[in-house]
């Protein structure tokens, strides 16, 4: 395996898509190029939130595995994959994630939604030591619309993740009022502790937020 080029890593840490395309000249193979981990370029871009790099490097295949297509939301590319063996939709990258994790984690919609088609595991976690579920991605990722749609298939809102954190403790601490609402009405316990025994609803205590206050049945004061 070709080690990735060390000024990669330095024109990502810059943000430098000139950089990038400069590299790509003298090593072309560099779009299909895996860290020791077993990371993608592409994937490895979008965790440095590199979309634009991410992007390109993209464009220079001529098709995108699993995971790089959920990431990065190139909702055809997904599809066709998955048209073409349904047994990617639950597949786990090297670094532990899966598909419908990787769309909750960056806020794809309507690759989570093709996930969910194609029979996606709504309620399996990472395959690593975050052993985040697909709810959690989105609720701390901020994504109402991914958190309602998870719900509607099936998530099971007091899943926990390392540490004991479930969905509603990222909903509180991020202050996303909807959001809270949301998961309670979906039967989210507020009171459920994390492995540091604060539960969601001590989190609301702590926030001088009267609105999440009320929310979470503590007074506002």
């Amino acid at each position: 395996m070709t080690e990735i080029p060390k000024e990669f890593f330095q024109a990502l840490d810059h943000g430098s898509l000139e950089k990038v395309q400069d590299i790509l000249m003298k090593n072309p193979r560099l779009p299909d190029m895996l860290t020791d981990q077993g990371i993608s370029t592409v994937l490895l871009a979008a965790y440095n939130d590199q979309f634009n790099i991410a992007g390109y490097l993209a464009s220079k295949k001529p098709a995108l595995p699993v995971f790089e297509a959920a990431a990065l939301g190139e909702n055809e590319q997904l599809r066709k994959a998955l048209d073409a063996d349904k047994s990617q939709v639950n597949a786990v990258n090297a670094d532990g994630f899966q598909p419908l994790g990787l769309a909750c984690h960056f806020r794809r919609a309507e690759a989570a939604r093709i996930l969910l088609e194609h029979g996606a595991d709504v309620n399996s976690p990472s395959q690593n030591t975050q052993c985040i579920t697909p709810l959690q991605s989105a609720a701390s990722g901020r994504s109402l619309e991914i958190t309602r749609l998870l719900l509607e298939h099936g998530a099971l809102v007091d899943a926990v993740q390392r540490g004991g954190y479930t969905a509603l403790h990222a909903a509180v601490q991020n202050e996303q009022l909807e959001m809270v609402e949301l998961l309670l009405a979906y039967g989210a316990d507020a009171d459920k502790a994390n492995e540091s025994g604060f539960s969601a609803r001590d989190l609301a205590r702590r926030s001088k937020n009267k609105a999440l206050k009320t929310m979470m049945g503590l007074p506002p004061e």
